[in-house]
This record gives structure tokens, C-alpha cells and sequence, in this order.
């Protein structure tokens, strides 16, 4: 297509599909949102995202940015004394303080920073914004929170069908997670990940088609993390039976989580089907022990 829309935003560019594009035919997909803008549009980058920050040299448009740090270039949004700012010409309006945002994850915070920088190009008051954050219900799959079973939280994160959103998923929590990894591989870079959880979970569940593949990523980086401080692991063929296992390797005030870096294309036809079954088996475990 050789149309961009009146307000573009790129909120990062990471490695995805890489099964169907190359890298840079995947940016350059990507590039085409703000590439075709004019002088009268406005386009809203991260200036925490090298890809996407690069993009202000391709577009004409009216310019707006976001960061997790303390300051932005001309117009945009920033967090500064743990408050979402909001930067129009010289003037700086704190729009609400980050504990107030009804969600998990600091992936969540530069969602919020993202829309709030979308609400300045819109012309839109900081009031109404923080209203509209404060009452944003949480999306069924994306971190949603499903029962607590015996002491233990499950969450539900089945859209996470990168390595990347899995990530953020791990780091939205402090407490210790059982992990389930899992499904059809999108041939991405996992090494990343695979450090992440075997630092900060206190067991890993692989299953699925792509099951081994993955436990292989994680038992190839086990290098990084003492023996001893190494999660314990286990590999089953179905979500079901990986739920089970994550059961009995939880213990009280543990999280369970769905975030399988993986699509759900082995055995569901999207990652609503594999979420609303995580939900169903954990709410049957729920009332069983009620």
C-alpha cells in the first residue's frame, strides 16, 4: 500500500514471522506505516526502540516520542518521579502516577506512555487520558489473572507467541513462576529468553509439537545459571498435561503461567482457543477444591 495513517504509531520492531519474511523484509513492512505520512500527519515513536526511533527520518509528519527515561525530545511522553508526564511545545503535564495503572508489567507501562503520546497528537486533555488508564479493564489473554488453586495464581498470557512477549511476561512478576513453554516454533532467537527463565522461574513446563525444541534452547544456555539455582524442568505433549505437572511443581504463593512463546498452531486454530482451554482446566481445578 502507498497510504500511511493521519497518526502512526511504532511502538517497537522485534523479531517476528521470521518463518515467512527476513529481517529486513519484516522492517520494512513495518517502515511502510509511517513512510507514505505528509506534513499534516503526526507519527509517535519509542526512543526506547533503535528500529523504530530510526524511523523519524522516513516521515514528514509531525513528530511525538515515548520513553521509560526522564526526558523527551519536543513533544511526547516520559516517566519522571514515577508519574506518566505529558510534553506539548514547553509545557509538561503529569498526566497520573505509574501505580495507578491497572496493569501488570513495565511493558504495560510504555503501552500507557504510547497511548498518551497518541492522546497529545489527538489534542486530547491529560484528564481524560488518565480517566480512560484508570478504568481500562484488562484483555482476556494478556496476563489475565484466571483462579487462585492451593496458595498458587494462574495466569493466562496465551497471546505471548514470541520469545519477546514471553519475556515481558516473565518480568511483570516478582514472585516465583512456573512456566509453561509451548507449541508450533516461529524460528526466533530464544536465547534471550531461555536466560530469563532459567534465572527467574522455579520450574519450566515445556509441551506441545515444538516442546523439545524449546526445552533444547533452555538446556543450551544452562550454562549461565548455577546448578543448583537451575529450575526444575519436565516435558509432556499437551496443555492439559502441562497445567498438571505445573501443579504439583508450585508451591504456595507461586505463579503459573501461560506465556508460551510459541503460536498455538499444533493443536488450536489461534491463541484465544489455547487460552480459553488453560482457563477451563485451571477453573475446574478451582472447583474441585471448593
Amino acid at each position: 500500500t502507498d497510504r500511511s495513517p493521519h497518526i502512526a504509531a511504532v511502538l517497537n520492531v522485534t523479531p517476528n514471522h521470521l518463518d515467512r519474511f527476513s529481517w529486513d523484509e519484516y522492517v520494512a513492512l513495518k517502515q511502510k506505516l509511517v513512510r507514505f505520512q505528509t506534513p499534516d500527519d503526526h507519527v509517535v515513536l519509542s526512543l526506547d526502540d533503535d528500529v523504530a526511533a530510526a524511523m523519524t527520518d522516513l516521515t514528514p509528519a509531525h513528530r511525538w516520542f515515548f520513553t521509560l527515561g526522564e526526558s523527551v525530545p519536543g513533544h511526547g511522553a516520559f516517566v519522571r518521579d514515577d508519574a506518566v508526564f505529558l510534553r506539548t511545545e514547553v509545557i509538561e503535564t503529569m498526566v497520573l502516577p505509574v501505580n495507578e495503572i491497572p496493569l501488570r508489567g513495565l511493558h504495560n507501562v510504555e503501552n500507557v506512555l504510547a497511548a498518551v503520546a497518541i492522546g497529545g497528537a489527538a489534542g486530547l486533555p491529560a484528564e481524560a487520558m488518565a480517566r480512560a488508564i484508570r478504568g481500562f479493564t484488562p484483555v482476556p489473554h494478556r496476563l489475565e489473572f484466571v483462579a487462585e488453586v492451593d496458595g498458587v495464581r494462574y495466569v493466562n498470557d496465551s497471546i505471548a507467541s514470541t520469545p519477546e512477549r514471553t519475556l515481558a511476561g516473565i518480568r511483570s512478576f516478582e514472585e516465583p513462576i512456573v512456566l509453561l513453554l509451548g507449541g508450533k516454533d516461529k524460528d526466533l532467537p530464544k536465547d534471550d529468553l531461555a536466560q530469563e527463565a532459567l534465572r527467574r522461574c522455579a520450574g519450566i513446563v515445556f509441551f506441545g509439537a515444538d516442546g523439545p525444541l524449546l526445552e533444547a534452547a533452555v538446556e543450551a544456555n544452562a550454562a549461565f545459571v548455577p546448578f543448583e539455582d537451575r529450575p526444575a524442568m519436565t516435558r509432556v505433549a499437551t496443555l492439559a498435561e502441562a497445567v498438571a505437572e505445573a501443579r504439583g511443581m508450585a508451591g504456595d504463593g507461586d505463579v503459573v503461567l501461560l506465556s508460551p512463546a510459541c503460536t498455538s498452531f499444533d493443536a488450536y486454530n489461534n491463541f484465544e482457543e489455547r487460552g480459553d482451554e488453560f482457563r477451563r482446566i485451571v477453573r475446574a481445578m478451582a472447583t474441585e477444591g471448593s
